[in-house]
């Protein structure tokens, strides 16, 4: 089966500079400047003829929805009418229905491809080693009081974990404290440039949460925080030229998203500005908290936009006894909530600069 092609093919793609290697570029620039298919270029019947058989576009959005999402893209360079179907909202309204069971919101189709293309940040988990299975890789000790965080095995003194919670990713360690506070944090950068817009753009609610048990003999106190750290606006006169094209090419969300997410190294919160901070206190007497609770926090309705989100917790036991008789945490989780975007102002799905100022 073949299609036809008239002369504006060669002319569009020249136009819009595109690669088949980097379909994904015309979407992510650095620093944010994205540049979105424009809604407006002309078409014309270019792309709806197999075997000179014309096909209506129905027919083109229901096949291009069995394409998976990481090639979705690609359908643009075809031609105009392909490159405009891509961003059609009942394209991305049949690959959500199929997968959830329910209309989706009507959202530009960028949050949509970054859902199904990038599911890590919406229905996965962006806690790296959460209950200990890497001992403490990935995690920062701020404080390290009594004995020191420990990572037990298996929970001693308290409850096994509930069955088959995805939360625990099959592990069965979990972090212990002592009788001076510990307290330790993970930092998650927003090096994903199509994220990161999303998330300054459209402000999805912020999740987190952490299941938490406490031993039968020895009561203590536990807190969960979620903070959004926003980096300072650089001055004009320390502001940098814009990123080479190879440091462009190595942010493109056309990279494996596991080889650029989450950047974690250590975390300098002089040189951040903290955007907004929910905290969640647990406290408990002996014998009350073997069972395991979930504890969970929601950051909404930030205004500043958002570099980092710090997940951070601590524990103490509230007898002073040596050894590791504090709260016991394991399973924590933060991710974006999809559906928590509403549609409010949206005109389109064309980034528009202006934004940046």
């Amino acid at each position: 089966m073949g299609f036809v092609f008239s002369s504006e093919f060669r002319l569009f793609q020249n136009q819009t500079k595109c690669k088949m290697s980097r379909t994904e570029d015309q979407i992510a620039i650095p620093n944010l400047n994205f540049i979105f298919p424009n809604s407006e270029i002309e078409e014309s019947d270019n792309g709806h003829y197999f075997n000179q058989i014309y096909l209506p576009e129905e027919v083109f959005i229901l096949i291009f929805s069995f394409v998976p999402p990481s090639d979705i893209l690609k359908l643009g360079l075809v031609c105009k009418k392909w490159y405009n179907i891509i961003k059609m909202h009942s394209l991305w309204n049949t690959i959500y229905f199929r997968k959830y069971k329910k209309i989706p919101k009507h959202l530009p189709w960028y949050t949509f491809y970054a859902l199904f293309r990038s599911p890590i940040y919406f229905e996965g988990n962006l806690l790296k080693n959460n209950c200990g299975q890497e001992k403490f890789k990935y995690w920062k000790c701020i404080g390290n009081g009594g004995n020191k965080f420990r990572v037990e095995n298996e929970p001693v003194g308290s409850d096994p974990y509930p069955i088959d919670c995805p939360d625990f990713v099959n592990a069965t360690s979990c972090f212990v404290t002592s009788y001076g506070i510990c307290t330790k944090n993970q930092v998650i950068h927003l090096s994903n440039n199509l994220i990161k817009y999303i998330v300054n753009k459209h402000k999805p609610h912020i999740y987190a949460s952490e299941w938490v048990a406490g031993r039968f003999d020895c009561g203590g106190t536990y807190t969960l925080t979620l903070t959004l750290y926003s980096l300072p606006q650089k001055s004009a006169e320390n502001s940098v030229e814009e990123d080479s094209e190879d440091e462009f090419r190595e942010n493109a969300i056309e990279e494996d998203l596991e080889n650029v997410f989450p950047v974690i190294d250590e975390y300098h919160s002089s040189r951040n500005l903290v955007v907004m901070e929910v905290r969640e206190l647990f406290k408990y007497n002996g014998n009350e908290a073997t069972k395991w609770k979930k504890v969970e926090v929601v950051l909404q309705d930030y205004k500043e936009e958002v570099s980092d989100i710090v997940f951070e917790h601590a524990g103490v036991d509230n007898q002073f006894w040596l050894g590791h008789y504090g709260p016991k945490m394991a399973g924590g989780v933060v991710k974006l909530l999809f559906d928590s975007m509403e549609p409010d102002n949206f005109q389109s799905a064309s980034y528009d600069s202006s934004d940046e100022n």
